[in-house]
């Protein structure tokens, strides 16, 4: 009978070196930029498509130019990367024009030290309207948070608190808050550098699911949706991650994506009340 060796012995050549490396010292690492590929690929897809999507109008303007696509640090060495959509809370200052259509929530600041027991009572009494309001808390006191609604809204919020703003004033008064005298007719109370939060979020909502005078246009379902359908076709339409396990010429394993700004995986955590209204688990 013919003898056989027990082994083959496979030979590296100059043609089938790369090969080689690719097989034996960057395997592991190519895998885990791809990792990092793959979740890039399909936030700055959901990304763009949600521009795409969110009406070009005045109303969202400020939905669009807050959105942007960042990466979320884990802080945990070796843990995968994450993306997220991410809109910041940026303050941005109240114009006179929209008083009529604008409602104003209070959120007092928590920390080592109690919150102000007058700040504790806007947050109580939110919603106010900008001639309503009896003062602005700074940024150590609270958090204000404008919202743009009807002015039928607005109006029902005004005659609400002008009903109890009696009551209140006592109430300030008592804790040592001097308010400035109300001026009827006054288009709002509304100091000269007073900036509050757009309440980007409900903006959001309310385009997704209909409210304040918004017709439903479900943008975001839409998006998501659509992006988890076409994930098998990543890397057909991003060839640095097709390059990654296929091309062993290839580096843009290293630089790919670029860096991008970095938020918290606790900052993340806020999203999830949103994702669980879109049904997204």
């Amino acid at each position: 009978m013919p003898k056989f060796e027990r082994f083959v012995d496979i030979q590296q050549t100059s043609a089938t070196r790369n090969n080689w490396r690719l097989a034996t010292e960057e395997l592991s690492q190519r895998g885990e930029a791809m990792a990092r590929m793959i979740s890039y690929a399909v936030a700055k897809e959901a990304f763009e498509a949600l521009l795409d999507e969110i009406p070009s109008t005045n109303d969202y303007q400020e939905l669009r130019d807050a959105m942007k696509l960042v990466e979320v640090g884990s802080g945990k060495k070796g843990k995968e990367a994450a993306f997220a959509i991410y809109i910041p809370t940026k303050g941005r200052k109240i114009k006179k024009i929209d008083v009529q259509k604008t409602v104003i929530t209070i959120r007092a600041k928590r920390g080592n030290n109690p919150p102000a027991e007058d700040v504790l009572l806007l947050e109580r009494y939110s919603p106010w309207t900008a001639d309503t309001i009896p003062f602005w808390p700074t940024k150590s006191e609270g958090l204000a948070i404008q919202r743009k609604t009807t002015r039928k809204e607005a109006d029902a919020v005004a005659k609400e608190k002008k009903k109890i703003i009696p009551d209140l004033l006592r109430q300030f008064k008592e804790l040592g808050r001097k308010i400035a005298p109300y001026k009827p007719g006054s288009p709002g109370r509304i100091k000269r550098n007073a900036k509050a939060v757009p309440d980007l979020a409900m903006q959001a909502l309310n385009l997704e699911f209909g409210g304040s005078g918004v017709k439903s246009k479900p943008v975001f379902r839409k998006v998501f949706g659509g992006v988890k359908r076409n994930i098998t076709g990543l890397p057909n339409r991003f060839e640095q991650i097709k390059d990654a396990m296929t091309d062993p010429n290839s580096k843009a394993y290293k630089t790919w994506p670029k860096r991008i700004d970095k938020i918290s995986a606790s900052e993340a955590g806020k999203f999830m009340g949103f994702q669980k209204r879109l049904g997204i688990s």
